[in-house]
């Protein structure tokens, strides 16, 4: 996201936006991960976020297959960045 071409002031501080909220979600996923691991016996990391993944797969798949096309893709714009930021805050609500 931030290999972004900004013309202006104002799409350089749209794209770090973005940035921001992409890094908030993640640190939402990884806490809700982490309450998670507080109601088991013994800490796995691995086995926590396994579970997650299979609750969460219709979402994650949808996630994944975003990641998949704007890897396809060969140039990135904000447009595509907001829906893949919006498909991460979407399971973060979930």
């Amino acid at each position: 996201a931030r290999q972004l071409a900004a013309e202006s002031h104002w799409e350089r501080r749209a794209i770090t936006g973005l940035v921001t909220e992409l890094y908030q979600a993640q640190q939402e996923i990884t806490q809700h991960l982490l309450r998670r691991s507080k109601s088991r016996s013994k800490f796995d990391p691995a086995a926590i976020a396994e579970s997650w993944a299979e609750e969460e797969n219709d979402s994650l798949q949808r996630y994944l297959a975003v990641i998949e096309d704007l890897k396809a893709q060969t140039r990135i714009d904000h447009a595509m960045l907001i829906v893949a930021l919006r498909q991460v805050q979407w399971m973060v609500d979930q």
